[in-house]
């Protein structure tokens, strides 16, 4: 995914596919600050910034590509990223254990937590998260997954990676990889410009709808985990 403007980008990521013999397809991002706001869909989060509103609707139109293309798998990699010279094996890997996944992430921004679902090559894992991964530097999507994330995921409600980390709440199933097979570049800085966050003060009672759905969250994600493995 890359925006037009950031030749930049490209002439960073394009050399790393060909060193890596990888056939890549650029996915022509969309601008954030070139929206009509009034015409997202009135359910649209509108406190997200500009940079937030165009990477969401730049990976919704990734799985539109990848359902017009009728592609069985596809690796969706944002334009500031190193990846793993071994991440192509291990995503084969992925396809073949077969998992009924709708996504799994490739990156991570955070430590990994959750149940192992599938041991893979070369000492990785497939991980279902039961605390937030963060990040949207690099993930594998399957035909399936596409469909049910354009169902029920399309509109931009709160940062993609957010949405994506609530994936126990939207009927996804949404493992990870690790360790990661793509890291954010850091000598690249992000474009989007800042994080949204509710701005409104969390009270006591807040707090604890919070740890009760981090208990909740945990709970589910752990039965999730004994279907997929039954």
């Amino acid at each position: 995914i890359n925006m037009d403007r950031a030749a930049d980008r490209r002439e960073s990521m394009l050399p790393q596919m060909k060193n890596l013999n990888w056939d890549a397809e650029i996915i022509q991002a969309i601008d954030g600050s070139k929206i009509n706001r009034d015409q997202l869909n009135p359910e649209a989060e509108q406190r997200l910034s500009n940079g937030e509103i165009g990477c969401y609707l730049s990976h919704v139109k990734s799985w539109q590509e990848i359902i017009r293309q009728n592609l069985d798998y596809a690796i969706i990699l944002e334009d500031d990223v190193i990846c793993h010279k071994d991440m192509m094996k291990i995503s084969q890997a992925i396809t073949e254990t077969n998992i009924p996944f709708d996504v799994v992430r490739l990156s991570s921004l955070r430590p990994i937590r959750g149940k192992n679902i599938a041991e893979l090559p070369d000492n990785h894992a497939l991980i279902l998260p039961n605390k937030n991964p963060s990040g949207t530097q690099g993930y594998m999507a399957s035909l399936n997954g596409a469909k049910r994330m354009l169902e029920k995921i399309s509109i931009p409600r709160l940062p993609i990676d957010t949405t994506l980390d609530a994936y126990w709440k939207n009927g996804l199933i949404i493992p990870i990889v690790s360790p990661i097979l793509v890291a954010e570049d850091p000598e690249i800085c992000s474009s989007i410009s800042h994080r949204f966050e509710p701005r409104d003060r969390k009270s006591f009672r807040q707090h604890l709808q919070r740890v009760f759905e981090a208990k909740k969250r945990k709970i589910k994600v752990f039965w999730m985990a004994q279907k997929i493995k039954n």
